[in-house]
């Protein structure tokens, strides 16, 4: 499987962004998704995301968490433990600005990719009332 960019989430929260981007921007090749429902069992879960890392660092993975220090962060940080000299980027606050920032960039190195998303996400919260006011 070629995945470019994994979302690990809480819950199916990490499905809906990934089909949320999908609706707005159409099928998006190298975007992936795991969820951790309450009753996953951590071992499978950790072996199944090792599995998918480990096809898919030499390309280079950049891999979204809802939050950190949480169980997909974790396991994550584990994973990127394991692969210290490969192409493996690890992102937390994942959110909706930054994965729609990431189906429309194509041909970037995964450090690149990795800055891209975090500039969208941080540019994707807006106070509206500070920009109205013209205190913006």
């Amino acid at each position: 499987m070629n995945c470019k960019i994994l979302v690990l989430t809480h819950g199916n929260l990490a499905r809906e962004l990934v089909e949320t981007v999908e609706l707005v921007m159409g099928k998006t090749e190298g975007l992936c998704y795991r969820t951790l429902p309450v009753d996953a069992d951590l071992s499978a879960y950790a072996a199944d995301l090792e599995q998918l890392v480990k096809e898919n660092c030499d390309e280079g993975i950049l891999i979204l968490t809802d939050i950190l220090g949480g169980s997909p962060f974790l396991q994550s940080m584990k994973i990127m433990g394991q692969h210290l000299h490969k192409d493996v980027e690890l992102v937390t606050g994942v959110n909706l600005p930054m994965l729609l920032e990431a189906a429309g960039q194509t041909g970037l190195e995964t450090s690149e990719l990795k800055a891209a998303v975090i500039r969208a996400g941080r540019e994707g919260i807006s106070d509206i009332r500070m920009k109205l006011e013209g205190k913006v």
